[in-house]
């Protein structure tokens, strides 16, 4: 299975690409749409983010503010790190698994 890493500046043609691809049978792994997944309510990386940065970074309906997370982490080195130490490595483990699945199944 081939496996290529899709990556640009905001704005470059990344989407467009990934959906080309996807109308030629590639299956795309969106890394956003992964960690988006991994923030809901009560999912694992959701309640390190509360347990660490309060409740007070929590909508009404429980979802993370993103726009005061992005706030935060953007304000202060500290908490981008944090951020990015504990979701990117999440992120690969379920690219990885999805992959593993794909190869599996033939579905490439």
């Amino acid at each position: 299975m081939l496996i290529v890493a899709l990556t640009g500046g905001i704005a470059s043609g990344k989407s467009v690409v990934a959906e080309v691809l996807g109308e030629l049978g590639c299956y795309i792994h969106h890394a956003d749409k992964i960690a988006h997944d991994l923030m809901e309510p009560e999912k694992p990386a959701w309640k390190k983010i509360v347990a660490h940065f309060g409740k007070k970074i929590l909508n009404e309906d429980k979802t993370i503010n993103r726009s005061l997370l992005g706030k935060i982490i953007f304000s202060a080195e500290k908490e981008r790190r944090f951020l990015n130490e504990l979701i990117h490595p999440l992120v690969l483990e379920k690219k990885k698994e999805v992959s593993s699945r794909l190869e599996k199944e033939r579905h490439y």
